[in-house]
């Protein structure tokens, strides 16, 4: 919480971005000035975000920035009366320069629109086709990355399976089943997808639901890397190897310009010591991601 109404000079917010980003500047509306740091370089968008609070919504400014450290002003301008420093900071990774970004879809609303502000950082997901996330318990989630140029054009995460359903009672799928669609593929190219697990998280290996080359009816087994395809896995973060038409896949007879795989999750044995189990099951189809930060002072 910063009181002072004065515009500072020195550095309130500072940030570093690995590649070359859009940066939006939700302000709070009731400001009489912007301060010189936001007027200066930051142009105005005919965008809000909408909050419940007293100012109503934040005006939204936006400037490109090359890869490096970001540095952000204090408080609002002198003049301002009976206002805090409110303002959300959302950064847009430019895949290229000619790149149109409509953020209006996620979680930018018409002005005076109502919306619970606490809510701004679980509505506003993603501005990026090939990054997606689903709320866990406790406010955790899991967030899905895949290459860069592909698009997930479905996900879901399925309970998981009962211990009838699986090859052996010690196996443990804490996250459920990941579903999902990785579409922008060339045919008989392939794709990566990083699953992002709660911090913490350590599983053994990753188990698969499905057909296979050698064997097409579908059946379970170790999803295990072999140069090629399968799962690595560091920690919380489990990299997956797909090629179209591959083990791993689901349309292995298909050629086309997308990977659909089903059933697939990671494992724990029960004898290891795992993070809370979610409670969350699914999100299909939507436009939720975890690459936006959203920051809020008062």
């Amino acid at each position: 919480r910063n009181n002072d109404k004065d515009e500072k000079s020195e550095e309130f917010l500072s940030f570093t971005i690995s590649r070359n980003a859009t940066v939006y500047v939700g302000y709070d509306s009731r400001a009489t000035r912007l301060p010189g740091w936001l007027s200066g370089t930051y142009e105005p968008t005919a965008m809000k975000i909408g909050v419940s609070e007293g100012m109503r919504h934040f005006n939204v400014y936006q400037q490109d920035f090359s890869a490096g450290t970001i540095s952000m002003g204090g408080n609002l301008a002198s003049g301002a009366e009976n206002v805090f420093s409110n303002y959300i900071v959302i950064i847009q990774s430019k895949i290229s320069d000619h790149e149109i970004v409509d953020i209006s879809k996620v979680a930018i609303y018409p002005d005076d629109s109502e919306m619970d502000s606490k809510l701004i950082n679980n509505e506003i997901r993603s501005l990026q086709d090939n990054i997606k996330s689903v709320m866990l318990g406790d406010g955790q989630s899991l967030t899905i990355e895949s290459s860069e140029g592909t698009k997930i054009s479905k996900l879901e995460i399925k309970e998981k399976p009962s211990s009838s359903d699986i090859p052996s009672d010690d196996l443990e799928f804490t996250y459920g089943l990941v579903d999902l669609t990785i579409e922008n593929v060339d045919i008989n190219g392939s794709a990566t997808v990083k699953l992002y697990l709660p911090e913490g998280s350590s599983p053994e290996t990753y188990y698969k639901y499905g057909p296979t080359p050698d064997q097409p009816e579908s059946h379970w087994y170790e999803f295990e890397y072999d140069g090629e395809t399968g799962a690595q896995i560091d920690q919380n973060v489990i990299t997956l190897h797909y090629v179209d038409g591959k083990r791993g896949e689901d349309n292995i007879s298909e050629e086309d310009d997308k990977i659909t795989v089903t059933n697939g999750g990671a494992v724990f044995r029960s004898s290891q010591a795992i993070a809370p189990e979610a409670t969350t099951s699914i999100n299909s189809d939507s436009d939720s991601g975890c690459f936006v930060q959203c920051l809020g002072y008062r």
